[in-house]
């Protein structure tokens, strides 16, 4: 048998040692029998978890030891007076106080019972019987979590000061403000209070701290101090009324509250050397900021001086180039004008030489004004021409005087011709223009409106009409803004008043046409009178009017005839605006105006151009 047994353990043995090792698995179990089963297991497990962890947090601490000190304070208790009351205290965990566990506050009450209570005691007196009311009421608040609360909010032994602003606070931040701002740490509802750090706390940490306790928000309320109890009242409204009352007294004493924490987070605000650090940090980075806007600020005006300053020399450059330019224009002018002279001057000692081709002093003095006019209205190249002419004509009298001669005649046709043509394209224009709008309109004749035209108007009409070619836009539109600009507003007219007015003095069977031939007759039945009476006067040099007053006023403020018009329009072309005599020359031409009068006259002539122009604008803007 035993030797069987033997056998048997021994292929056992081997069948083990034969089998593999064991595979760990992690499984995790599940199902309603198995909660069932959890559930019984561990039930009562809360109660030992509290015992544990109040043993752990006891296990360094002796049982509270009652004092003579204590048990004259037990003595002192009214029942009456539990409000004023220091629970903790009566239950010995005034060492403890909010930090106390429920299970601590239990095994403290219990431990007070079983050595206070009336019945452990064989002669009990009414102090005896006040104390345990006292503890029991203690007990009451300390565990219900709610009063608890509102008794903690008030406790008499916290400290509610602020430390102010001042050199020991700000020599001792840390040690001032750190203890206050744990103890006031907890009444914040956000258990995740920020720390006060120290110096080697950065920007984000600081901000992080300040912006906690400025945003704190705080579970502390004040009901334990309420002066009434909804209790005792009688009826529903006085309730309502205590309710009210309360209610106002605790939003007081919560803006208080409130009101301290800021006045303790402005106050370390104010202390704290790391918030004067960062601003001294903010304030050199602005200053270093600035300092980089005033540099590059100094680089653009640099910059631009620069290129200021390379503008101006551009431009003096450009000048110097100008002024050389019109030095050499001036030079050349200068050489010109001496070579012209020194032509001029062979000439009048040519011309000279033959007694200026006359017999007697009369024709002496006709021969030598041509010939001071002829040299005088040619060009330089015309005078070098007819010297060479002359030298080649081997300075013969006959054939001189051919060449000069015949360049005199020629001169003085072409100048003729030229003014000829002149006066009759300006007196063909209108007459032209006035026979196109008719042809181009089918407008009838338009008898005169019920405002009659006047003769200055008419005269203005006229002038417009020479002055504003055909072809202009919008024309008799213009022509009416002219003469109204003209007439400084006197007379004002349509465009199509002024079309109506133009082809009524048009038509040959209109009494205006018999008016003016009229007025023409007796002009020059008047000129004629006064040529006889002129003439029936004994010889002497005639002084015209206009002579009369330019010598007595030095300026003649007659108007402008027609002749002295031609002469100074003609002047105007002969000497252009590069002489520097060119009025004294044009004034020489017009025996009865002066120098100013002749200024004065080319700039009517440019102002009535321009307010043709201006007329123009007016009508294309409309």
């Amino acid at each position: 048998m035993k030797q069987d047994l033997d056998q048997a353990t021994c292929e056992f043995y081997e069948i083990v040692n034969n089998l593999s090792s064991f595979i760990n698995l992690e499984y995790e179990p599940v199902g309603k029998w198995f909660e069932q089963y959890n559930c019984i297991r561990h039930q009562g497990d809360i109660e030992v978890e509290e015992d544990v962890e109040s043993e752990e947090s006891l296990e360094d601490e002796d049982e509270f030891e009652e004092t003579p000190e204590y048990l004259k304070f037990l003595e002192t208790l009214d029942p009456k007076m539990w409000r004023d009351q220091d629970h903790y205290k009566i239950l010995g965990l005034d060492h403890l106080r909010h930090k106390a566990s429920q299970h601590q506050i239990k095994k403290a009450y219990k431990q007070k019972v079983l050595k206070h209570h009336p019945d452990k005691k064989k002669d009990s007196t009414a102090k005896d019987r006040d104390y345990f009311t006292c503890m029991t009421k203690a007990f009451e608040i300390l565990s219900d979590p709610v009063k608890r609360c509102a008794y903690d909010s008030v406790d008499h032994l916290f400290e509610e000061n602020v430390p102010p602003v001042n050199e020991n606070s700000k020599k001792n931040f840390y040690k001032v403000f750190k203890p206050v701002f744990e103890a006031n740490a907890r009444w914040s509802i956000n258990k995740n209070v920020p720390k006060l750090g120290d110096d080697n706390s950065n920007f984000e940490d600081v901000n992080k701290f300040y912006s906690f306790w400025y945003d704190f928000d705080s579970w502390r309320e004040f009901s334990y101090l309420d002066e009434e109890s909804k209790d005792s009242a009688a009826d529903r409204e006085e309730r309502r009324w205590i309710d009210k009352q309360n209610k106002a007294a605790r939003a007081k004493r919560k803006k208080e509250e409130m009101a301290r924490i800021r006045q303790l987070v402005d106050n370390a605000y104010a202390c704290d050397p790391r918030i004067q650090k960062f601003k001294q940090e903010e304030k050199r980075k602005k200053e270093e900021e600035k300092l980089k806007r005033k540099e590059a600020a100094r680089l653009r005006e640099e910059e631009i001086m620069r290129k200021q300053e390379e503008a101006r020399l551009a431009k003096e450059k450009q000048e110097e180039e100008e002024r050389k330019k019109i030095e050499a224009q001036k030079k050349e002018k200068e050489q010109q004008r001496k070579m012209k002279q020194k032509e001029r001057k062979t000439f009048r000692s040519t011309i000279k030489d033959f007694e200026y081709f006359a017999q007697d002093e009369v024709e002496r003095v006709n021969n030598m004004e041509k010939l001071e006019h002829l040299i005088e209205s040619m060009s330089l190249s015309e005078i070098q021409n007819l010297n060479e002419s002359i030298q080649k004509s081997d300075s013969q009298k006959e054939s001189v005087k051919k060449i000069i001669f015949d360049k005199l005649e020629n001169k003085t046709t072409d100048t003729t011709t030229t003014n000829t043509n002149t006066t009759e394209d300006i007196k063909k224009e209108a007459p032209k223009s006035i026979e196109k709008v008719n042809h181009e309109t089918s407008i009838p004749v338009v008898k005169s409106g019920p405002v009659e035209w006047v003769d200055d108007e008419i005269k203005l009409l006229i002038k417009g009409s020479k002055l504003i070619a055909m072809g202009t836009r919008e024309r008799w539109e213009v022509i009416a803004n002219f003469i109204e600009e003209h007439s400084r507003g006197k007379y004002k007219r349509t465009g199509k008043e002024c079309l109506a007015k133009t082809k009524e003095m048009q038509n040959p069977d209109n009494k205006f046409r018999e008016e003016i031939n009229k007025k023409a007759y007796e002009k020059a039945i008047g000129a004629k009178k006064e040529e006889v009476a002129i003439k029936e006067k004994p010889s002497e040099r005639y002084i015209s009017p206009g002579e009369q007053f330019l010598a007595e006023q030095g300026s003649n403020l007659g108007a402008w005839t027609p002749d002295e018009q031609k002469i100074l329009e003609q002047a105007l072309k002969t000497y252009p605006a590069t002489l520097t005599d060119r009025w004294d020359k044009i004034a020489e031409c017009l025996p009865t105006r002066s120098k100013k009068d002749c200024i004065m006259r080319y700039k009517e002539l440019v102002e009535i151009i321009q307010a043709k122009k201006k007329a123009q604008q007016k009508v294309t803007q409309k």
